[in-house]
């Protein structure tokens, strides 16, 4: 292309499979290299507008029966989720839990009161799944929850204790 000015490329990625997820996309990087792998340009975009996310179909939160006081530690809670895309077998599930209460003394607060708190799947998720939870992004994840892949529209039911009961439901 010696001698030529060139304002835009296009570019058609062939084959390009949009994941299962619910995470957006971003950081996408277009580098132009010579035949040496020499970069000659490169360019970076912050997302695809054109990638949408996936959304969950339903999604329900119950707590344990027996304990019903507000801020109450050590409870239980029953999490059911139906997703919109397939699981794959080595596919997770993560749950974002807010600050127990904002308008507190202490704000930052979490309802998840441990990192590793016990997970026990009840319904298409494996008994024992690992769980953990992660202070910084306040995501309960769930791996190791499906030994094959799972049809959209499943249902999946797990429950979670370590949980300190919400100020208001």
């Amino acid at each position: 292309m010696s001698g030529t000015s060139l304002t835009a490329v296009n570019l058609k990625a062939n084959g390009f499979i949009n994941p299962f997820s619910t995470s957006g996309v971003s950081g996408i990087t277009a580098t132009l290299k010579t035949s040496a792998s020499v970069t000659k340009e490169s360019y970076t975009t912050a997302s695809l507008t054109t990638l949408v996310p996936e959304t969950l179909t339903a999604a329900t939160i119950t707590s344990d029966s027996t304990k019903q006081t507000v801020g109450q530690s050590g409870t239980t809670i029953t999490i059911s989720i139906t997703t919109k895309s397939k699981l794959p077998a080595d596919g997770k599930l993560a749950v974002k839990f807010p600050y127990w209460n904002a308008n507190s003394p202490n704000p930052n607060q979490h309802m998840v009161e441990s990192l590793s708190p016990n997970c026990v799947g009840t319904v298409n998720i494996a008994s024992s799944p690992v769980c953990s939870y992660n202070q910084d992004s306040l995501l309960l994840t769930l791996t190791s929850i499906v030994s094959s892949e799972q049809a959209a529209g499943t249902t999946f039911t797990f429950t979670v204790d370590n949980i300190k009961n919400p100020i208001s439901t």
